[in-house]
């Protein structure tokens, strides 16, 4: 390679990573108003998956009711901040298998399945970590069946969202039924304002439903140490006497 090939080659590899630089920054840029824009859809998401979230995290995953809490806390910022990218980064995936708006339906819930399993091993884990769940048998146990369950809510969770911002009015229908769409305005706002209070109350009955175990247990040590105490002023006073 001569000396000009060697300059060509510089400048093109320049280029291109001036270019991908400037793409980043332009998609910093505009994310604020990403994130605003997809409000609506993170909280669908947020609504959807929360009860079996909490439900899983506080039984089989052995998690207490802190860790959940702080988890669900962790879980709902970053669906705002992450979520707007993550439904982005899903029309960037389906392109990857060359899908388009006329590929067939199956293909495209195939194509949302995989990103949303994608998704759920990246992130689930490491919330629970930040969490303050140090144990990673507990954090594998709680990991997997929300990885699992993505496969059967995603779908659900994905509908909901495509509906979300039209039955509050700030959208178009996206596969909404006929029957839906024909609701009156302030119906069609019924069903999310009623989506949103089930899901809320679910989520609070399910954590008054599954005591705290640390707790239980930081309870029960408790009343050990003060029957000990109790005990041992009961043989002083023997003693004394």
């Amino acid at each position: 390679m001569n000396i000009d090939d060697f300059v060509e080659e510089t400048e093109k590899t320049q280029n291109t990573i001036c270019t991908y630089v400037c793409k980043a920054g332009n998609w910093l840029k505009n994310y604020p108003a990403l994130i605003k824009n997809k409000r609506y859809e993170s909280t669908a998401f947020i609504a959807s998956f929360l009860p079996f979230y909490i439900v899983n995290e506080t039984t089989y995953g052995n998690l207490t009711d802190w860790i959940s809490f702080k988890s669900r806390l962790g879980n709902t910022l970053a669906q705002y901040l992450i979520i707007p990218g993550a439904l982005e980064g899903r029309e960037k995936f389906k392109q990857t298998f060359r899908l388009t708006k006329e590929s067939s339906k199956w293909k495209h819930g195939l194509a949302d399945l995989g990103y949303g399993i994608l998704l759920a091993t990246i992130i689930r884990p490491l919330i629970y970590y930040l969490s303050g769940e140090r144990n990673l048998n507990n954090i594998f146990k709680a990991s997997w069946p929300i990885i699992l369950g993505t496969a059967i809510l995603a779908p659900i969770a994905l509908f909901v969202a495509d509906n979300f911002k039209y039955l509050l009015g700030k959208g178009e229908p996206e596969n909404t039924p006929i029957w839906l769409q024909q609701k009156s305005e302030q119906t069609k706002k019924n069903i999310v304002y009623g989506f949103l209070a089930l899901s809320l109350t679910a989520s609070a009955m399910i954590y008054q439903a599954t005591p705290d175990k640390l707790w239980e247990f930081n309870n029960e040590k408790d009343k050990q140490e003060i029957t000990t105490v109790n005990n041992q002023n009961q043989q002083q006073e023997i003693i004394y006497k």
